[in-house]
C-alpha cells in the first residue's frame, strides 16, 4: 500500500469526500452486481472479491476510473466489516503508520473489545497479492460467537 504525498489538507478533504460518496459507491456496486439490496452475506463480500480481482488491473472496462473502482470496494469492505462488528470511519492521521491518510474503520466491537484500526484499502492490497478469498479475510467477516456472550455479560 503507498503513503499518500498529500497534505494532511487534501487528505482530510479526499476522506470527506469519500464519506459523502459512500452511497454513491454501493449504489455503483450493487448495480455492477444486478442486486436488488446489498445484503454483506459472506456470499456477496465473495462476489464483490472476485469483482475486484476481475477488474483491478483494468477497471475501464467497467466504464469506472481506477480511483473510484477502488473507492468503491473500499467503502463496501470498510462498510461490510462495520455491518458485522460496529464501528465508525475514522482518517488515520499518524504518519508513522502505514495507512496514513487513508479511511479506517475504528471502535467497533462489544464494550470492552480492545481493537486495532482496520483499513479496507490493506485487505485490497492483499486480495491483489494473494489473488484469491482467502481464509483471512473470510473470517473479517464473520461475527464471532464470543460476541453476543459478551455482549449479554456485560449489559447494564
Amino acid at each position: 500500500m503507498e503513503r499518500p504525498t498529500k497534505p494532511l489538507r487534501e487528505l482530510k478533504k479526499d476522506y470527506y469526500h469519500f464519506l459523502e460518496y459512500i452511497p454513491v459507491y454501493l449504489k455503483k456496486l450493487r448495480e455492477l452486481l444486478g442486486k436488488e439490496f446489498l445484503d454483506f452475506s459472506q456470499e456477496e463480500v465473495k462476489q464483490v472479491v472476485d469483482l475486484y480481482l476481475k477488474y483491478y488491473k483494468r477497471p475501464e472496462k467497467l466504464d469506472l476510473a481506477r480511483e473510484e473502482f477502488n473507492n468503491m470496494i473500499d467503502a463496501y469492505l470498510g462498510t461490510a466489516f462495520a455491518h458485522y462488528h460496529g464501528g465508525h470511519w475514522w482518517l488515520n492521521t499518524s504518519k508513522s503508520d502505514l495507512a496514513y491518510g487513508t479511511p479506517n474503520i475504528i471502535e467497533y466491537g462489544p464494550k470492552g473489545h480492545i481493537w486495532v484500526r482496520i483499513n479496507p484499502r490493506e485487505w485490497r492490497s492483499s486480495i491483489e497479492r494473494y489473488g484469491n478469498w482467502d481464509d483471512s479475510i473470510k473470517r473479517i467477516f464473520r461475527v464471532p460467537p464470543y460476541y453476543k456472550d459478551y455482549e449479554n455479560e456485560n449489559d447494564d
